[in-house]
């Protein structure tokens, strides 16, 4: 699986799909191009299926609550993000 060979970033992956994700959405409200924007919810839904099917059973105690607790900050913060600057976006 993709990043599972590069020693620690295993327990990271989701965390910088759901970085990587928010970058995207403000590259894409700054330079209003809608194509970053699909590229940022794609990459946060992948970070969503990678939480519930590979992280809930590799991810132990509070990492996997992390886990959950961290998309779920992104995913209101991106919802956040489209209804402050819909008008921009």
């Amino acid at each position: 699986v993709l990043g599972y060979s590069i020693p620690g970033l295993a327990k990271t992956l989701t965390l910088n799909w759901a970085v990587g994700s928010i970058l995207l959405f403000g590259v894409g409200a700054v330079t209003r191009q809608a194509w970053y924007r699909y590229a940022a919810l794609v990459i946060l839904g992948m970070a969503l299926v990678h939480v519930v099917v590979v992280d809930a059973t590799r991810l132990e105690g509070v990492f996997r609550i992390l886990a959950y607790i961290g998309l779920g900050i992104v995913s209101i913060g991106v919802a956040l993000g489209y209804t402050k600057f819909k008008d921009r976006v």
